[in-house]
């Protein structure tokens, strides 16, 4: 099944229960389940505004450190074969390992269906997109915050708009090598590249642009920007959102786009089977380890790591506790439509 067939099919099934239990059904099951997130090295060659690398605290701080390579070895057996997608690239730059290559490897090798590379694009050559390609990429994630020059690098500090239009050449060029490569793009959305948004498809003009996701912007942590104000996503969603899901339509792109309900719940804390639910299938891998840290590697393995953390009774538990639908403290993710 395609991997964007799933996610629609999934996203359209609103109770946080029925997903806990499908989770807890593909445990018991020894089924694939989760997304396997991993940033093998923690940094970037950019400062963008609205990541916690453009803060000197930060970066001194939490956002260092690399995976062993025996953490690396380790994913093959310990959480590929659960693995529904694999995604190289969460909060740090991918391109600046070259373990990477060996990463999607191991995830061709394991049978991931879906493994993708997240990146800014500046450091992705032509050169080393084909030795991802050939290592059994299906998808690459390109992270955009702004179409026009003067946004692009205000909001980006430390990239090129130039080798970003180098970049759609590149990944033009990719697809007509392989057509089953897929191209996907993050924009991440704030009060100042609002009204840049219905100008993405024709920045990347037609046939490069498979799928494209639209992110409001939220308050992670320390960063340079500031703005986090969301009213005028809401007030101007027609004129912006909605322009842009009608051209991408006209171009043959998948839209994830938050409809304007869900940009106000995203002010909203989410609730306990929410987040449960979203802590057992986002399993995020670093040089702490698997599962944000909870999971050391090596010397762990999927199935033993959710036996000792009793995955199954924590789950009906949740499922019957009166308290399932409170709120947490924990930032929502936002909900997409296809």
């Amino acid at each position: 099944m395609n991997f964007y067939t799933l996610l629609r099919r999934l996203t359209a099934i609103r109770s946080p229960r029925i997903r806990l239990l499908l989770f807890g059904g593909a445990l018991m099951l020894r089924r694939r389940a989760i997304g396997v997130y991993i940033d093998p090295t923690i940094g970037c060659n950019l400062r963008c505004a609205m990541c916690a690398f453009s803060s000197a605290k930060e970066r001194a701080g939490r956002l260092k450190g690399r995976m062993t390579d025996e953490a690396i070895a380790a994913l093959s057996s310990a959480l590929l074969p659960y693995a529904l997608k694999l995604q190289i690239g969460c909060g740090a730059e991918p391109t600046i390992d070259p373990r990477t290559t060996r990463i999607i490897a191991a995830g061709k090798e394991a049978g991931v269906p879906y493994i993708s590379v997240t990146t800014n694009g500046q450091l992705l050559t032509p050169e080393l997109l084909e030795s991802y390609i050939e290592a059994g990429l299906h998808e690459v994630t390109v992270s955009l915050h702004g179409v026009k020059p003067e946004t692009y690098e205000r909001l980006m500090p430390g990239a090129s708009h130039r080798k970003f239009l180098q970049l759609i050449d590149t990944l033009r060029e990719a697809k007509k090598r392989h057509s089953s490569l897929k191209v996907r793009v993050n924009f991440t959305v704030n009060a100042d590249n609002l009204f840049e948004l219905p100008l993405i498809p024709q920045l990347f003009g037609q046939g490069v642009i498979d799928i494209l996701q639209l992110r409001p912007v939220q308050n992670l942590g320390d960063s340079a920007y500031t703005n986090f104000d969301l009213n005028p996503l809401v007030d101007n969603y027609d004129a912006t959102f909605g322009v842009l899901r009608e051209r991408a339509s006209q171009m043959g792109i998948t839209c994830l786009l938050p409809e304007r309900n869900d940009i106000i719940r995203a002010q909203e804390p989410p609730t306990a089977l929410e987040t449960l639910f979203e802590s057992l299938t986002y399993c995020y891998t670093g040089p702490e380890g698997a599962y944000s840290g909870k999971m050391p590697l090596p010397g762990n393995d999927y199935r033993t790591f959710h036996r000792r953390r009793h995955t199954l009774r924590r789950i009906l538990r949740a499922l019957v506790s009166r308290n399932s639908l409170s709120r947490t403290d924990v930032t929502r993710k936002l909900n997409y439509r296809l």
